[in-house]
């Protein structure tokens, strides 16, 4: 998504020459991290290659357009949405130990139901500071 927001840019301005060494970069170490990572973690090797190379994409895009397109990326809070995303993944598997494969499906549907009422507060965690105090006590 940000990726294409730089290239609408790159476009109407008529510099789509920018856009070539990040995607150029990207797509060898997609190449690289698939071909690495699936000998060790099979389907799930190949989507942290690819996000790999989507985030290098995402930032090499960045620092070369920035002077077309004065946009800050907002650091804090793609820092806290990470650290949400693997407290939240060190929670699946750590329930995946626990009680090891699900076999009712009362089990699964009480943790798929904890999961997703921890998945919304975090993303009201995340969204809280977007939206000022004031905003929230108008609704």
């Amino acid at each position: 998504m940000l990726t294409s927001t730089y290239a609408l840019v790159a476009h109407a301005q008529r510099k789509t020459s920018s856009l070539l060494m990040p995607n150029v970069i990207a797509a060898i170490i997609a190449l690289i991290g698939v071909s690495v990572l699936l000998r060790y973690w099979a389907t799930l090797g190949v989507g942290i290659a690819l996000t790999v190379a989507s985030i290098t994409c995402v930032i090499l895009t960045h620092f070369k357009m920035k002077e077309l397109l004065p946009i800050a990326i907002p650091w804090s809070n793609i820092l806290k949405a990470s650290f949400y995303s693997l407290l939240l993944i060190s929670l699946v598997k750590s329930s995946t130990l626990l009680f090891g494969f699900m076999e009712s499906s009362w089990k699964e549907f009480a943790l798929l139901l904890a999961f997703s009422l921890f998945y919304m507060l975090i993303i009201f965690a995340l969204l809280y500071d977007t939206f000022s105090k004031e905003e929230l006590s108008d609704t």
